[in-house]
């Protein structure tokens, strides 16, 4: 017995001892560790219970994964630590995910293997005689950071990543949905993101540090953000930033990367006002006055640029009609310029061959409500980098026409600067054309002379321009010319007259975007332009169209991915988040282990109706017969999920876009209540009246909505990939089916899922289960859908929306607002589809930008080249409601920017539908393209049996009514409504400001009572069934409600 215990000892000792040496490889922060050869969860929940990581365990065969995985539940860590199976000896895991390896058993996998899934600077521990022995991963020679939001002091934005290219399948995902126009910044292992958010009128932003490969979130700051996009400069060793300087002043920021700590401030840099100085100059003025002179002192304070020069010992900061060189180690000021003439301000400036040079010129108007600084060029003058010291200066020419630099750039000892020339607004507005006429000037960096001026040749006649700057990229000896939509081609920087690359003339291929280039690529957004075509030849543009990026920031390629940040315009059905996507193209489905039998059967008494799916019932109406009591009083509430996970992961689960919270809202029928700990990968029956636990069963991967009841089964999609199947009374497997083609994995906000996941709340019709795997058309090969047995889980039918070969297009340009354009050969172009919760209207399955028509048990796409924009809008004749581009299932309540769902002719967020009776909430009363008018308003309407035309106070028609106004509630834009039903006589609205459930009279919109709660209802986070009204909130709880 004391051997016993002693050997107990050593093992706990020996765990203890594995742990600390993890915690010394990851890192301070959040870390993804993969443990190779787990066999019982110890490791996996050692390292969860003692900090912010996210553990991948990975058995040797199937049952072994699922013993790790009742031990990961037993312990409450399952969610932040997970199980999965080795394919032969191939890791599931996506290429470069890993900080850490731990090899338990160094046979079960070859270290190239190991290698192809630890990031580049990651380490591998292999267990050896009794320990673990380090070794680092190397970092590849042909992959590049991204420093600072033009690249490099030179301004090339250019980078030399080989491995970069268009965006063909997802590596990782970060949330939250807040905007940012700064992109992301990348030095090595580290990815800055400065993001915006707004609540009512106030607007806040944040730095957001993310582990480059996998998207965990290092660290976040809200008390510091830098003052522009321009204003930022990080490397691995330091992170430079020019704040938004509230009550600081001017001083230069120095934080450390890994931990978000400031290790310096220069205070030897610009003179720039603080808040009392700006208080001062809006002395006086009355509200509206001294908004508009705050934001016009911000908009030239955003113009402030930060670089650093190729051999990280000089620091240039510029600011308006400030020019400061620091010491980027001390901070001790070098020298200082101004512009010669009062009034001019210093933009574009690039550090190049020894030199500062220095634009000078009068601001001029930028491009609509992008920022992009312009100023009318007076003079260049260059400095010596060290001491400050003028080499020379070059004089806008006497009687040409004014020219407003858009950019400049440094490269094989010229200075190029693209204009617009006259660089005033013209009429007509445009970038293109006459209104814009577009111009080059190149000067020799040696002596700043002038070697090339021109405004009229194939590099300069763009075609398309749009809302942001044309800017000119130098990539080698070679400018490249691109605008918001095009790249027009390319010159050699000698030869400017001469085109090397004639021009791509493919207008917004994914939407508005700024272009950034790689030795092979120029990219836009996910769209890859060739570098490289043979004489004579006219290579088509590779695109995808899964996501992308506020209109003139476009993608960052570095570490082999493109970067992309969130974007609030969901004109098509894109992708939200934080994305980092790879240009790898998809492997075969692998056919084998598709379909796992339980020893269950489903229970053998059926039981309809209830609230038995998201929304209550497969056409998502949300609306049942089944009245409530007059006077709710709660019955009872229970906090299903286990204990939640550190501060760190907590705000990535919170984040998932697509997650209703960290539990699902409630499906119930017969008496049984189920419902999902989403991150903890369980799913959960109650006893409808009592709240007791019935059952729990822990499944592979997160249910995002709540599971639907059908047939005697609990049927729930996970984030693996997989449908389950389980007996509804006992929770026991009846059938597991993997509608994911592959097994693979990536990270998603702080959690390991399948590149195809399969949301919870399943479809059934009849005796089918109809689910989809995957996130998007253009994305991993697409997604991939399964017609399934319901009893036996036996395919029926499959197939996909998407293909494997890369998207191309004609090299045409395309005109119109949409993305992919009007032109003929666009229009035979598939849409971009976005995976959600599908909606079932007759024989069509309805999801974001996609008609599924079902034949049988096969499924083809209507019209799949169809503008849906068009067919939503004629959709007002449905019994069914078309979801928007965010789909049914989003947690995205400023939604302004996105095409909404809609019915009867009527946008809004939320419906609840009942033949030609329905409510809405934030209604618009005609459909929109993008977004809506109502907010959070509750409107309830009938449709009309015919259209009506809309007519405004000028007397045209703006739209037309479908749909009249039986009654409609306050004007409402801050209770951020997150969930509404209508039961029998009344309609249920949850609300997050304040923290409440409203129930309103249905015939009138009275409100007959409002219950308060500790935590806002998630979203259609509300049920109804049997009398009772079922709540979950943010916090974990669900509540039940009835009579007295």
């Amino acid at each position: 017995m004391m051997l016993a215990l002693a050997s107990v000892k050593l093992a706990f000792a020996a765990a203890d001892s594995d742990v600390q040496l993890v915690r010394n490889a990851a890192g301070p922060g959040p870390a993804l560790v993969v443990q190779i050869g787990a066999s019982d969860g110890a490791l996996a929940t050692q390292l969860t219970s003692a900090g912010p990581w996210v553990v991948s365990a990975v058995a040797r065969d199937e049952k072994a994964a699922d013993r790790v995985r009742e031990a990961l539940r037993s312990a409450g860590v399952h969610g932040q630590a997970t199980s999965m199976a080795l394919e032969q000896r191939r890791l599931p895991l996506a290429d470069w995910l890993a900080d850490v390896a731990v090899i338990e058993d160094a046979s079960l996998v070859d270290a190239t293997e190991v290698d192809r899934v630890v990031r580049p600077g990651g380490t591998v521990l292999t267990r050896a005689n009794g320990s673990l022995q380090r070794r680092v991963r190397a970092r590849p020679a042909d992959i590049d950071s991204w420093p600072m939001y033009n690249h490099d002091a030179a301004g090339t934005n250019a980078s030399r990543d080989r491995l970069a290219g268009p965006g063909r399948g997802i590596r990782w995902i970060s949330g939250p949905q807040h905007r940012s126009d700064s992109g992301t910044l990348v030095a090595d292992e580290f990815a800055l993101v400065t993001t915006r958010t707004k609540a009512g009128r106030t607007e806040t932003a944040s730095l957001v540090m993310r582990d480059a490969f996998n998207g965990l979130v290092l660290w976040e700051r809200k008390d510091l953000w830098p003052v522009g996009r321009y204003a930022v400069v990080l490397t691995r060793e330091r992170l430079y930033l020019l704040p938004d300087y509230g009550d600081k002043g001017a001083v230069v920021e120095v934080l450390d990367p890994a931990t978000g700590k400031t290790l310096q401030q220069f205070d030897q840099g610009l003179s720039l006002p603080d808040a009392a100085a700006r208080k001062a100059k809006v002395a006086g003025m009355d509200r509206q006055k001294t908004e508009r002179a705050l934001r016009e002192m911000l908009n030239q304070d955003r113009n402030a640029m930060l670089l650093l020069d190729d051999t990280g010992r000089h620091l240039l900061a510029v600011a308006n009609d400030q020019a400061v060189m620091v010491d980027a180690a001390t901070g001790k000021r070098l020298w200082a310029a101004a512009p010669a003439a009062p009034g001019s301000s210093i933009v574009w400036p690039v550090i190049a061959d020894g030199l500062a040079i220095l634009p000078e010129g009068t601001p001029t108007d930028g491009l609509n409500y992008t920022h992009w600084p312009i100023v009318t060029v007076t003079r260049i003058r260059a400095y010596s980098l060290t001491d400050g010291k003028e080499r020379w200066t070059w004089s806008w020419p006497e009687g040409r026409a004014t020219g407003g630099l858009l950019n400049a750039v440094a490269s094989s000892g010229r200075l190029a600067m693209n204009l617009r020339s006259p660089s005033e607004r013209q009429p007509g507005g445009g970038l293109s054309g006459p209104e814009r006429p577009q111009a080059l000037a190149i000067l020799d960096l040696a002596s700043g002379k002038e070697v090339h001026w021109s405004t009229r040749t194939p590099f300069l006649n763009v075609a398309f321009g749009g809302h942001s700057g044309a800017r000119i990229i130098a990539l080698g000896d070679q400018l490249w010319k691109t605008t918001l939509g095009e790249v027009v081609g390319s010159v050699r920087i000698s030869d400017p007259n001469t085109l090397v690359v004639p021009a791509y003339k493919h207008g917004r291929p994914v939407a508005c975007t700024s272009f950034r280039a790689t030795p092979r690529w120029i990219l836009g957004n996910l769209a890859g332009y060739p570098v490289e075509r043979p004489a004579g030849e006219n290579p088509p543009i590779e695109y995808y169209g899964a996501s992308r990026n506020d209109c003139d920031v476009g993608s960052f390629p570095a570490n082999s991915l493109l970067y992309l940040t969130p974007n609030h315009c969901m004109c098509v059905p894109y992708l939200p988040g934080n994305i980092a996507f790879h240009s790898q193209m998809p492997a075969a489905p692998d056919e084998s282990g598709r379909l796992l039998r339980g020893s269950a059967a489903p229970a053998s008494k059926p039981v309809a109706n209830g609230w038995p799916m998201l929304l209550r019932s497969p056409d998502r109406s949300n609306w049942t017969d089944d009245a409530l009591p007059r006077d709710l009083v709660k019955l009872w509430s229970v906090a299903p999920a286990d204990a939640a996970p550190p501060a760190q992961i907590q705000s990535q689960w919170d984040a998932h876009f697509y997650a209703q919270g960290p539990v699902t809202g409630v499906s119930v029928v017969g008496g049984v209540a189920v419902s999902a700990a989403s991150h903890r990968q369980a799913i959960i029956a109650c006893d409808a009246t009592t709240g007791r636990e019935l059952w729990r069963v822990p499944v592979d991967g997160r249910v995002d909505s709540q599971p639907t009841i059908a047939g005697g089964l609990v049927l729930a999609g996970t984030a693996n990939g997989y449908v389950y199947a389980l007996n509804r009374d006992s929770g026991a497997l009846v059938w597991r089916y993997r509608v994911a083609p592959r097994r693979d994995r990536i990270l998603v906000n702080g959690g390991v899922e399948s590149s195809w996941p399969v949301h919870g709340s399943v479809l059934v019709r009849g005796d089918q289960v109809i689910a989809i795997a995957g996130r998007h058309s253009e994305a991993d090969g697409g997604m991939w859908w399964s017609v399934l047995d319901l009893v036996s889980g036996n395919l029926r039918k499959s197939g996909r929306v998407g293909q494997d070969a890369p998207l191309v297009t004609p090299n045409v340009y395309t005109t119109g607002w949409a993305p992919r354009g009007r032109h003929p050969e666009a229009a035979k172009l598939p849409r971009p589809v976005a995976n959600n919760v599908p909606v079932l209207g007759g024989s069509k399955i309805i999801i974001p930008g996609c008609v599924l028509l079902s034949d049988g048990d096969n499924l083809t796409i209507e019209n799949p080249a169809a503008n849906r924009v068009d067919a939503f809008r004629q959709g007002w004749d449905s019994t069914h409601v078309y979801p928007g581009n965010l789909g049914l299932l989003n947690r995205y309540l400023d939604a302004k920017g996105a095409m909404l769902m809609r019915y009867g002719g009527v946008s809004g967020r939320l419906f609840a539908v009942k033949g030609p009776e329905f409510v809405v909430v934030g209604s618009s009363i005609t459909t929109q393209n993008r977004g809506g008018e109502g907010g959070d308003q509750v409107v309830r309407h009938r449709k009309l049996s015919e259209g009506q035309p809309v007519i405004g106070s000028d007397g045209k028609q703006h739209g037309t009514r479908y749909a009249e106004v039986v009654w409609q509630g306050p004007r409402d834009n801050e209770s951020g409504v997150a969930a509404m039903l209508v039961a029998g006589d009344t309609v249920v609205v949850a609300r997050r400001n304040p923290k409440v459930i409203d129930l309103l009279d249905l015939a009138t919109g009275a409100q007959r009572q409002r219950i308060e709660l500790a935590s806002p209802v998630i979203v259609c986070g509300l049920s109804s069934d049997g009398g009772r009204l079922f709540a979950t909130l943010e916090d974990g709880t669900i509540m039940a409600f009835g009579g007295k």
